[in-house]
């Protein structure tokens, strides 16, 4: 409870350090644990902690039995981005991504953004290229459409990108 109250009041280290203690305490119910361990990889990326963040979402992920949620490897993927660490980051956010998919549902958009921006470090403009072209399809926003067209001419791409141009300026974006 002091945690509620502490993440309430906005004051977050004390919010970490009681559920911390949460944790440490055995035995605690499963699903009591599984949620205190969430909010502690939550609140640990909020406060830039990113190696705790993953280390409380590995533990989260050794006690539960279930499917894990996309927005676990979001998370994840976030943390790892943070730590400049984009390969790993790659690897989760996509496989949120392609979870989210397979279930029928539609990406969040924030992890598109996610997304376009680890493969824009890992220096992968054809991925850059193919995430924002989802996004339009998706999304249509005016800046996803700049944005495609300046990937294409950073491939090389000249005719794709004035084509692009000449669709955005045509929807008037």
């Amino acid at each position: 409870f002091y945690g509620f109250i502490y993440y309430n009041d906005e004051q977050y280290d004390k919010a970490m350090d009681s559920f911390a203690l949460v944790v440490e305490q055995q035995p605690i119910p499963e699903s009591f644990e599984l949620s205190t361990l969430f909010s502690l990889a939550q609140l640990n990326l909020m406060q830039g902690r990113f190696a705790e963040s993953i280390e409380y979402l590995n533990r989260w992920e050794s006690l539960n039995t279930g499917k894990i949620p996309p927005k676990n490897w979001v998370i994840k993927a976030q943390a790892y981005y943070q730590n400049k660490q984009y390969a790993e980051a790659e690897t989760f956010i996509t496989q949120a991504i392609e979870n989210q998919e397979a279930e029928g549902m539609l990406p969040d958009e924030g992890w598109l953004i996610l997304q376009r921006a680890i493969f824009y470090e890992l220096k992968q403009p054809r991925k850059v290229k193919d995430v924002l072209i989802k996004m339009i399809k998706l999304y249509d926003e005016p800046k996803y459409w700049i944005q495609l067209a300046g990937m294409y001419g950073e491939l090389g791409e000249e005719k794709k990108q004035l084509a692009i141009m000449e669709a955005a300026y045509q929807q008037g974006y």
